[in-house]
């Protein structure tokens, strides 16, 4: 070949030139038929493995007639081609060697006077035209090394027989048709037969080649014994068998586990959203946000929280990875190191693992495969399962991540493990709290259903083609692709999924050395049932379907004082909404009766309307239950709502038992209509001028009367500094003045008072002097100092000694119960986890019921967090009894006041329509 493109006449200056290296020359030829010349050979790596060509060798003479000798040589190569050899490849190598021919010639060398003749003292170069290569002949050196005929010949003579296989026909066999497909009639057991034809083929040739049984294509019929028919392919071994790891292989593993790494910490991060920094949920998740990026610092603190998530996720894909190894290894199967896959949503889409020795049969490929993904569901699972039951448990509540109700509707099967473990709130609630474990298993599942996905080299896929075959994966896998590209799998994650898989994962596994053997059916019904439940897992929750499972059953029991919200709807310029009580909303009902309420879901105030709520009989025998305000005039019949959340209903609507035997409901549905009319009252007269009057200024006044010390008759020596007043203000102002300065005096005390002139002094050595003087400003002007002053005394000392706590003392000493009031509205303001517990505290000592009844609240709400406070050490050690208060609050149970009547607590208030002002709220669930 190479003297046939030396003398082409395709050669010439213009065009462009392929140097190759002169041949390395050897004194004696090694090949027979040559006796003094060069032997071509080019040693080529492909892939990562290293082959030589030496199967088209041509031999050069020296002496100036090589050219000749190497057609001769080549005609007598041909010559002794072995007789038994196919007609078809005889004929094919006639009509290679006369293309040879055709293009035959010498090398274009440049000889010198004491050279050799034919042999150029420098080296020559090889050159031809780019544009004009042989690509079939290029191909053939570049490719992989073929099968050698002297062993393709041996093997037929003494492997193959009338006992064994009986050989009709051979094909090209392989990727690059560089093996022998051998084709003909099974004489036995394929199984026994294919162990005794590797045998034999061991003690002939060695480590040479791999024999792979596999079906005949295009075959017409199965084989009569049973099953499909078989053919036998051979391949080199460097060619079939897989590459080793590379050391770039091992570093770039390293740095997607590194990355991997990273994204599980962004996932634990970003499960704690309801508690980062606003800034920083804003800039990532609103698409309009502007302005410098937020400060990454801000993150530091969340990411030893966000460690409890990530470990779960990477512990799930260590756990899947090390099932493949254990099942490959009592297999004698090599494994190459993980791929992991980083991934932003889920932490991690996995690992790529690929197989590094040729695998025997298919029940080993199918095993091999599905232990993985056993292994990490199984630990999903119970991360998953055990994550639910701590989250429903109020001893872990600590401990817990505030999750959108959205989560549970990415997955059909989880969610509805999810809402029959938690409730019916899982479902439909804003926000669910749920435990850290829980995201991990959910993300383990999700990663674990979308690798077992039927396609390519995917567990799924690889499993799928040891059960069914190559030809079943085709089918299956175009299936998984249209099914992702429509986004019925996997919701969001379906794109970069699809993109992956077809990226890096879409080729099918090579065939294994038995590559006919059954499987077994109880491994091909297992890979059905682990296909269902994949499905079962990607499909989402879609609201529809999400409504038509939230039924009257799975409603019930849901709790005393929760209910299910329609959909709001609007009606004369505002919304409303239904709110339905499966288990009632009165607790001394004792869950007997269901409460149907209308309730004003806009801002709104005093808006009159007229409702009517009717039950429908879907019997069709039209015997509805109604009850309506609109046969009622319109003086006596529209209920006033006095503000948002406002609600008009029955607490005892029906009772349930008789409801649930009625034909009121029917496939577990109830059907309520709600007829909303509102009063708007309108002036078709003009209205007359009107005329402002301004506010009150008597404090004014009053507080000027103070400023001037005119007609003062009594001091107060507070600390040392004076202070001058009017007892009738005073005394009109505050019971204990007038108690002090007259309910104690006799008539002629009196009258001896009004006779002198002098101004009588009291003394008070239990105040500061500016309390005292800030509440002779209140005295006289009804109002407070600035909060500048209030807050300013209060920066650096305890509630006990700020200037609003002191004078909360006051007020309760001098039973001044608006500046009380005021005071309790100040402190309110600023009620934070470490201070509700000493701010209740200071309101149970001064009987500052409405600040002390919102302290309660709070602390119910945010239990966790203020029994770790400073505060709430205080109460322990001092107020034992405000410790009790703050657990039935949460409770929400009842106690008798110190008055002896009875008093609610927050929550028991607020699951009867109504807040500690004993205005009508809306519960919340």
């Amino acid at each position: 070949m190479a003297a046939a493109l030396a003398s082409s006449p395709l050669v010439h200056p213009t065009a462009p030139r392929l140097r190759l290296p002169r041949p390395r020359a050897s004194a004696s030829s090694s090949s027979p038929g040559c006796s003094s010349g060069v032997c071509l050979g080019w040693r080529l790596t492909v892939g990562w493995r290293t082959v030589r060509r030496c199967d088209r060798l041509r031999c050069f003479s020296t002496d100036g007639g090589g050219g000749e000798e190497g057609e001769k040589h080549g005609e007598e190569e041909a010559s002794e081609a072995p007789a038994s050899a196919p007609a078809e490849t005889q004929v094919g190598a006639a009509e290679e060697l006369a293309s040879e021919r055709s293009r035959s010639g010498s090398f274009s060398s440049s000889s010198s006077s004491s050279g050799t003749p034919g042999v150029s003292s420098e080296p020559p170069l090889l050159s031809f035209s780019v544009d004009n290569i042989d690509t079939v002949k290029l191909l053939e050196l570049l490719g992989p090394e073929k099968v050698d005929p002297v062993d393709v010949k041996a093997i037929k003579e003494k492997l193959f027989g009338y006992t064994t296989f009986w050989l009709t026909k051979e094909e090209p066999f392989g990727d690059l048709g560089e093996g022998v497909l051998f084709i003909g009639n099974l004489r036995g057991k394929r199984e026994e037969i294919f162990a005794k034809l590797q045998r034999q083929l061991r003690e002939l040739t060695g480590d040479k080649y791999n024999l792979f049984m596999v079906e005949e294509p295009n075959s017409e019929g199965d084989d009569p014994r049973g099953g499909p028919r078989v053919s036998f392919g051979l391949l080199r071994k460097e060619v079939s068998e897989p590459g080793p790891t590379t050391l770039w292989q091992y570093v770039i593993s390293l740095l997607l586990f590194l990355l991997t790494m990273f994204s599980c910490v962004e996932l634990g991060i970003a499960s704690k959203i309801s508690s980062l920094p606003p800034e920083i949920v804003s800039y990532f998740t609103d698409p309009n946000a502007t302005g410098p990026p937020p400060d990454m610092q801000l993150l530091l603190p969340f990411v030893e929280s966000a460690l409890p998530v990530a470990y779960g996720v990477l512990a799930i894909q260590l756990f899947h990875e090390i099932g493949h190894f254990l099942a490959a290894f009592p297999k004698n199967v090599k494994l190459g190191i993980p791929f992991f896959i980083p991934n932003f949503t889920l932490g991690t889409f996995g690992a790529i693992t690929q197989f590094k020795s040729i695998l025997p049969d298919r029940k080993t490929m199918f095993d091999i495969s599905m232990a993985g993904p056993v292994a990490g569901a199984a630990l999903s699972f119970s991360m998953f399962f055990v994550g639910l039951l701590l989250s429903s448990n109020p001893v872990g509540a600590s401990d817990l991540v505030e999750v959108p109700s959205q989560l549970f509707q990415g997955s059909l099967l989880l969610g509805l493990i999810s809402r029959a473990t938690l409730g019916y709130s899982a479902m439909h609630a804003a926000t669910v709290s749920i435990h850290p474990l829980v995201i991990a298993g959910w993300c383990g599942l999700t990663t674990t259903a979308f690798n077992m996905l039927p396609v390519g080299c995917l567990d799924g896929g690889r499993a799928l083609q040891g059960a069914f075959g190559k030809e079943a994966l085709f089918g299956f896998g175009l299936t998984t692709y249209s099914l992702l590209g429509l986004g019925v799998l996997g919701g969001p994650l379906s794109l970069p999924w699809g993109l992956y898989v077809l990226i890096c994962q879409r080729t099918p596994e090579k065939p294994c050395l038995n590559d006919v053997s059954d499987v077994g059916s109880w491994r091909r019904a297992a890979l059905i049932a682990s296909v269902f439940l994949v499905v079962l897992t990607l499909i989402p929750l879609w609201d529809e379907l999400a409504e038509e499972l939230g039924g009257y059953s799975l409603a019930k029991g849901m709790g005393v004082g929760k209910h299910i919200a329609s959909e709001t709807f609007t009606v004369g310029g505002y919304q409303w909404a239904i709110y339905f009580y499966p288990d009632g909303k009165n607790p001394e009902d004792n869950s007997n009766y269901v409460s149907v309420f209308i309730a004003l879901a806009s801002d709104g105030t005093d808006v009159r309307a007229l409702f009517e709520l009717t039950l429908l009989d879907q019997s069709g025998k039209g015997k509805h239950k109604v009850h309506s305000h609109f046969d009622r005039s319109l003086e006596s019949g529209p209920y006033t709502l006095k503000y948002r959340g406002s609600m008009w209903g029955y607490k005892r609507f029906f009772r349930r038992n008789a409801l649930e035997l009625s034909d009121f409901l029917k496939d577990d549905c109830l059907k309520i209509n709600c007829t909303v009319g509102v009063v708007v009252s309108t002036m078709d007269y003009s209205r007359p001028h009107s005329i402002e009057v301004p506010e009150s200024d008597i404090g004014y006044h009053f507080g000027t009367l103070l400023d001037t010390q005119e007609g003062v008759d009594v001091v107060f020596s507070v600390a040392g500094e004076k202070f001058h007043a009017h007892k009738l203000v005073l005394a009109a102002r505050s019971p204990f003045f007038r108690s002090e300065f007259f309910d104690h005096e006799s008539g002629e005390e009196k009258n001896e008072t009004d006779t002198k002139d002098e101004i009588k002094e009291i003394v008070i050595d239990d105040m500061d002097p500016v309390v005292f003087k800030t509440v002779l400003h209140f005295i006289y002007r009804d109002n407070l100092v600035d909060d500048d002053e209030l807050s300013a005394s209060s920066s650096d000392c305890s509630i006990f000694d700020s200037l609003a706590g002191k004078l909360m003392a006051a007020a309760d000493k001098y039973e001044l119960p608006r500046l009380r009031l005021l005071c309790e509205s100040y402190l309110c303001k600023h009620i934070s986890v470490n201070s509700v517990a000493t701010t209740l505290a200071l309101a149970d000592l001064h009987h500052a019921m409405e600040l002390k009844s919102v302290c309660l609240k709070f602390a119910a709400e945010n239990l966790s967090a203020v029994i770790r406070s400073e505060g709430f050490d205080y109460l322990k050690d001092n107020c034992i009894s405000l410790q009790s208060e703050i657990l039935r609050t949460v409770a929400g149970c009842e106690e008798p006041c110190s008055s002896g009547v009875k008093s609610q607590s927050v929550w028991a208030q607020l699951s009867d329509g109504g807040d500690t002002s004993g205005r009508r709220v809306r519960p919340r669930v």
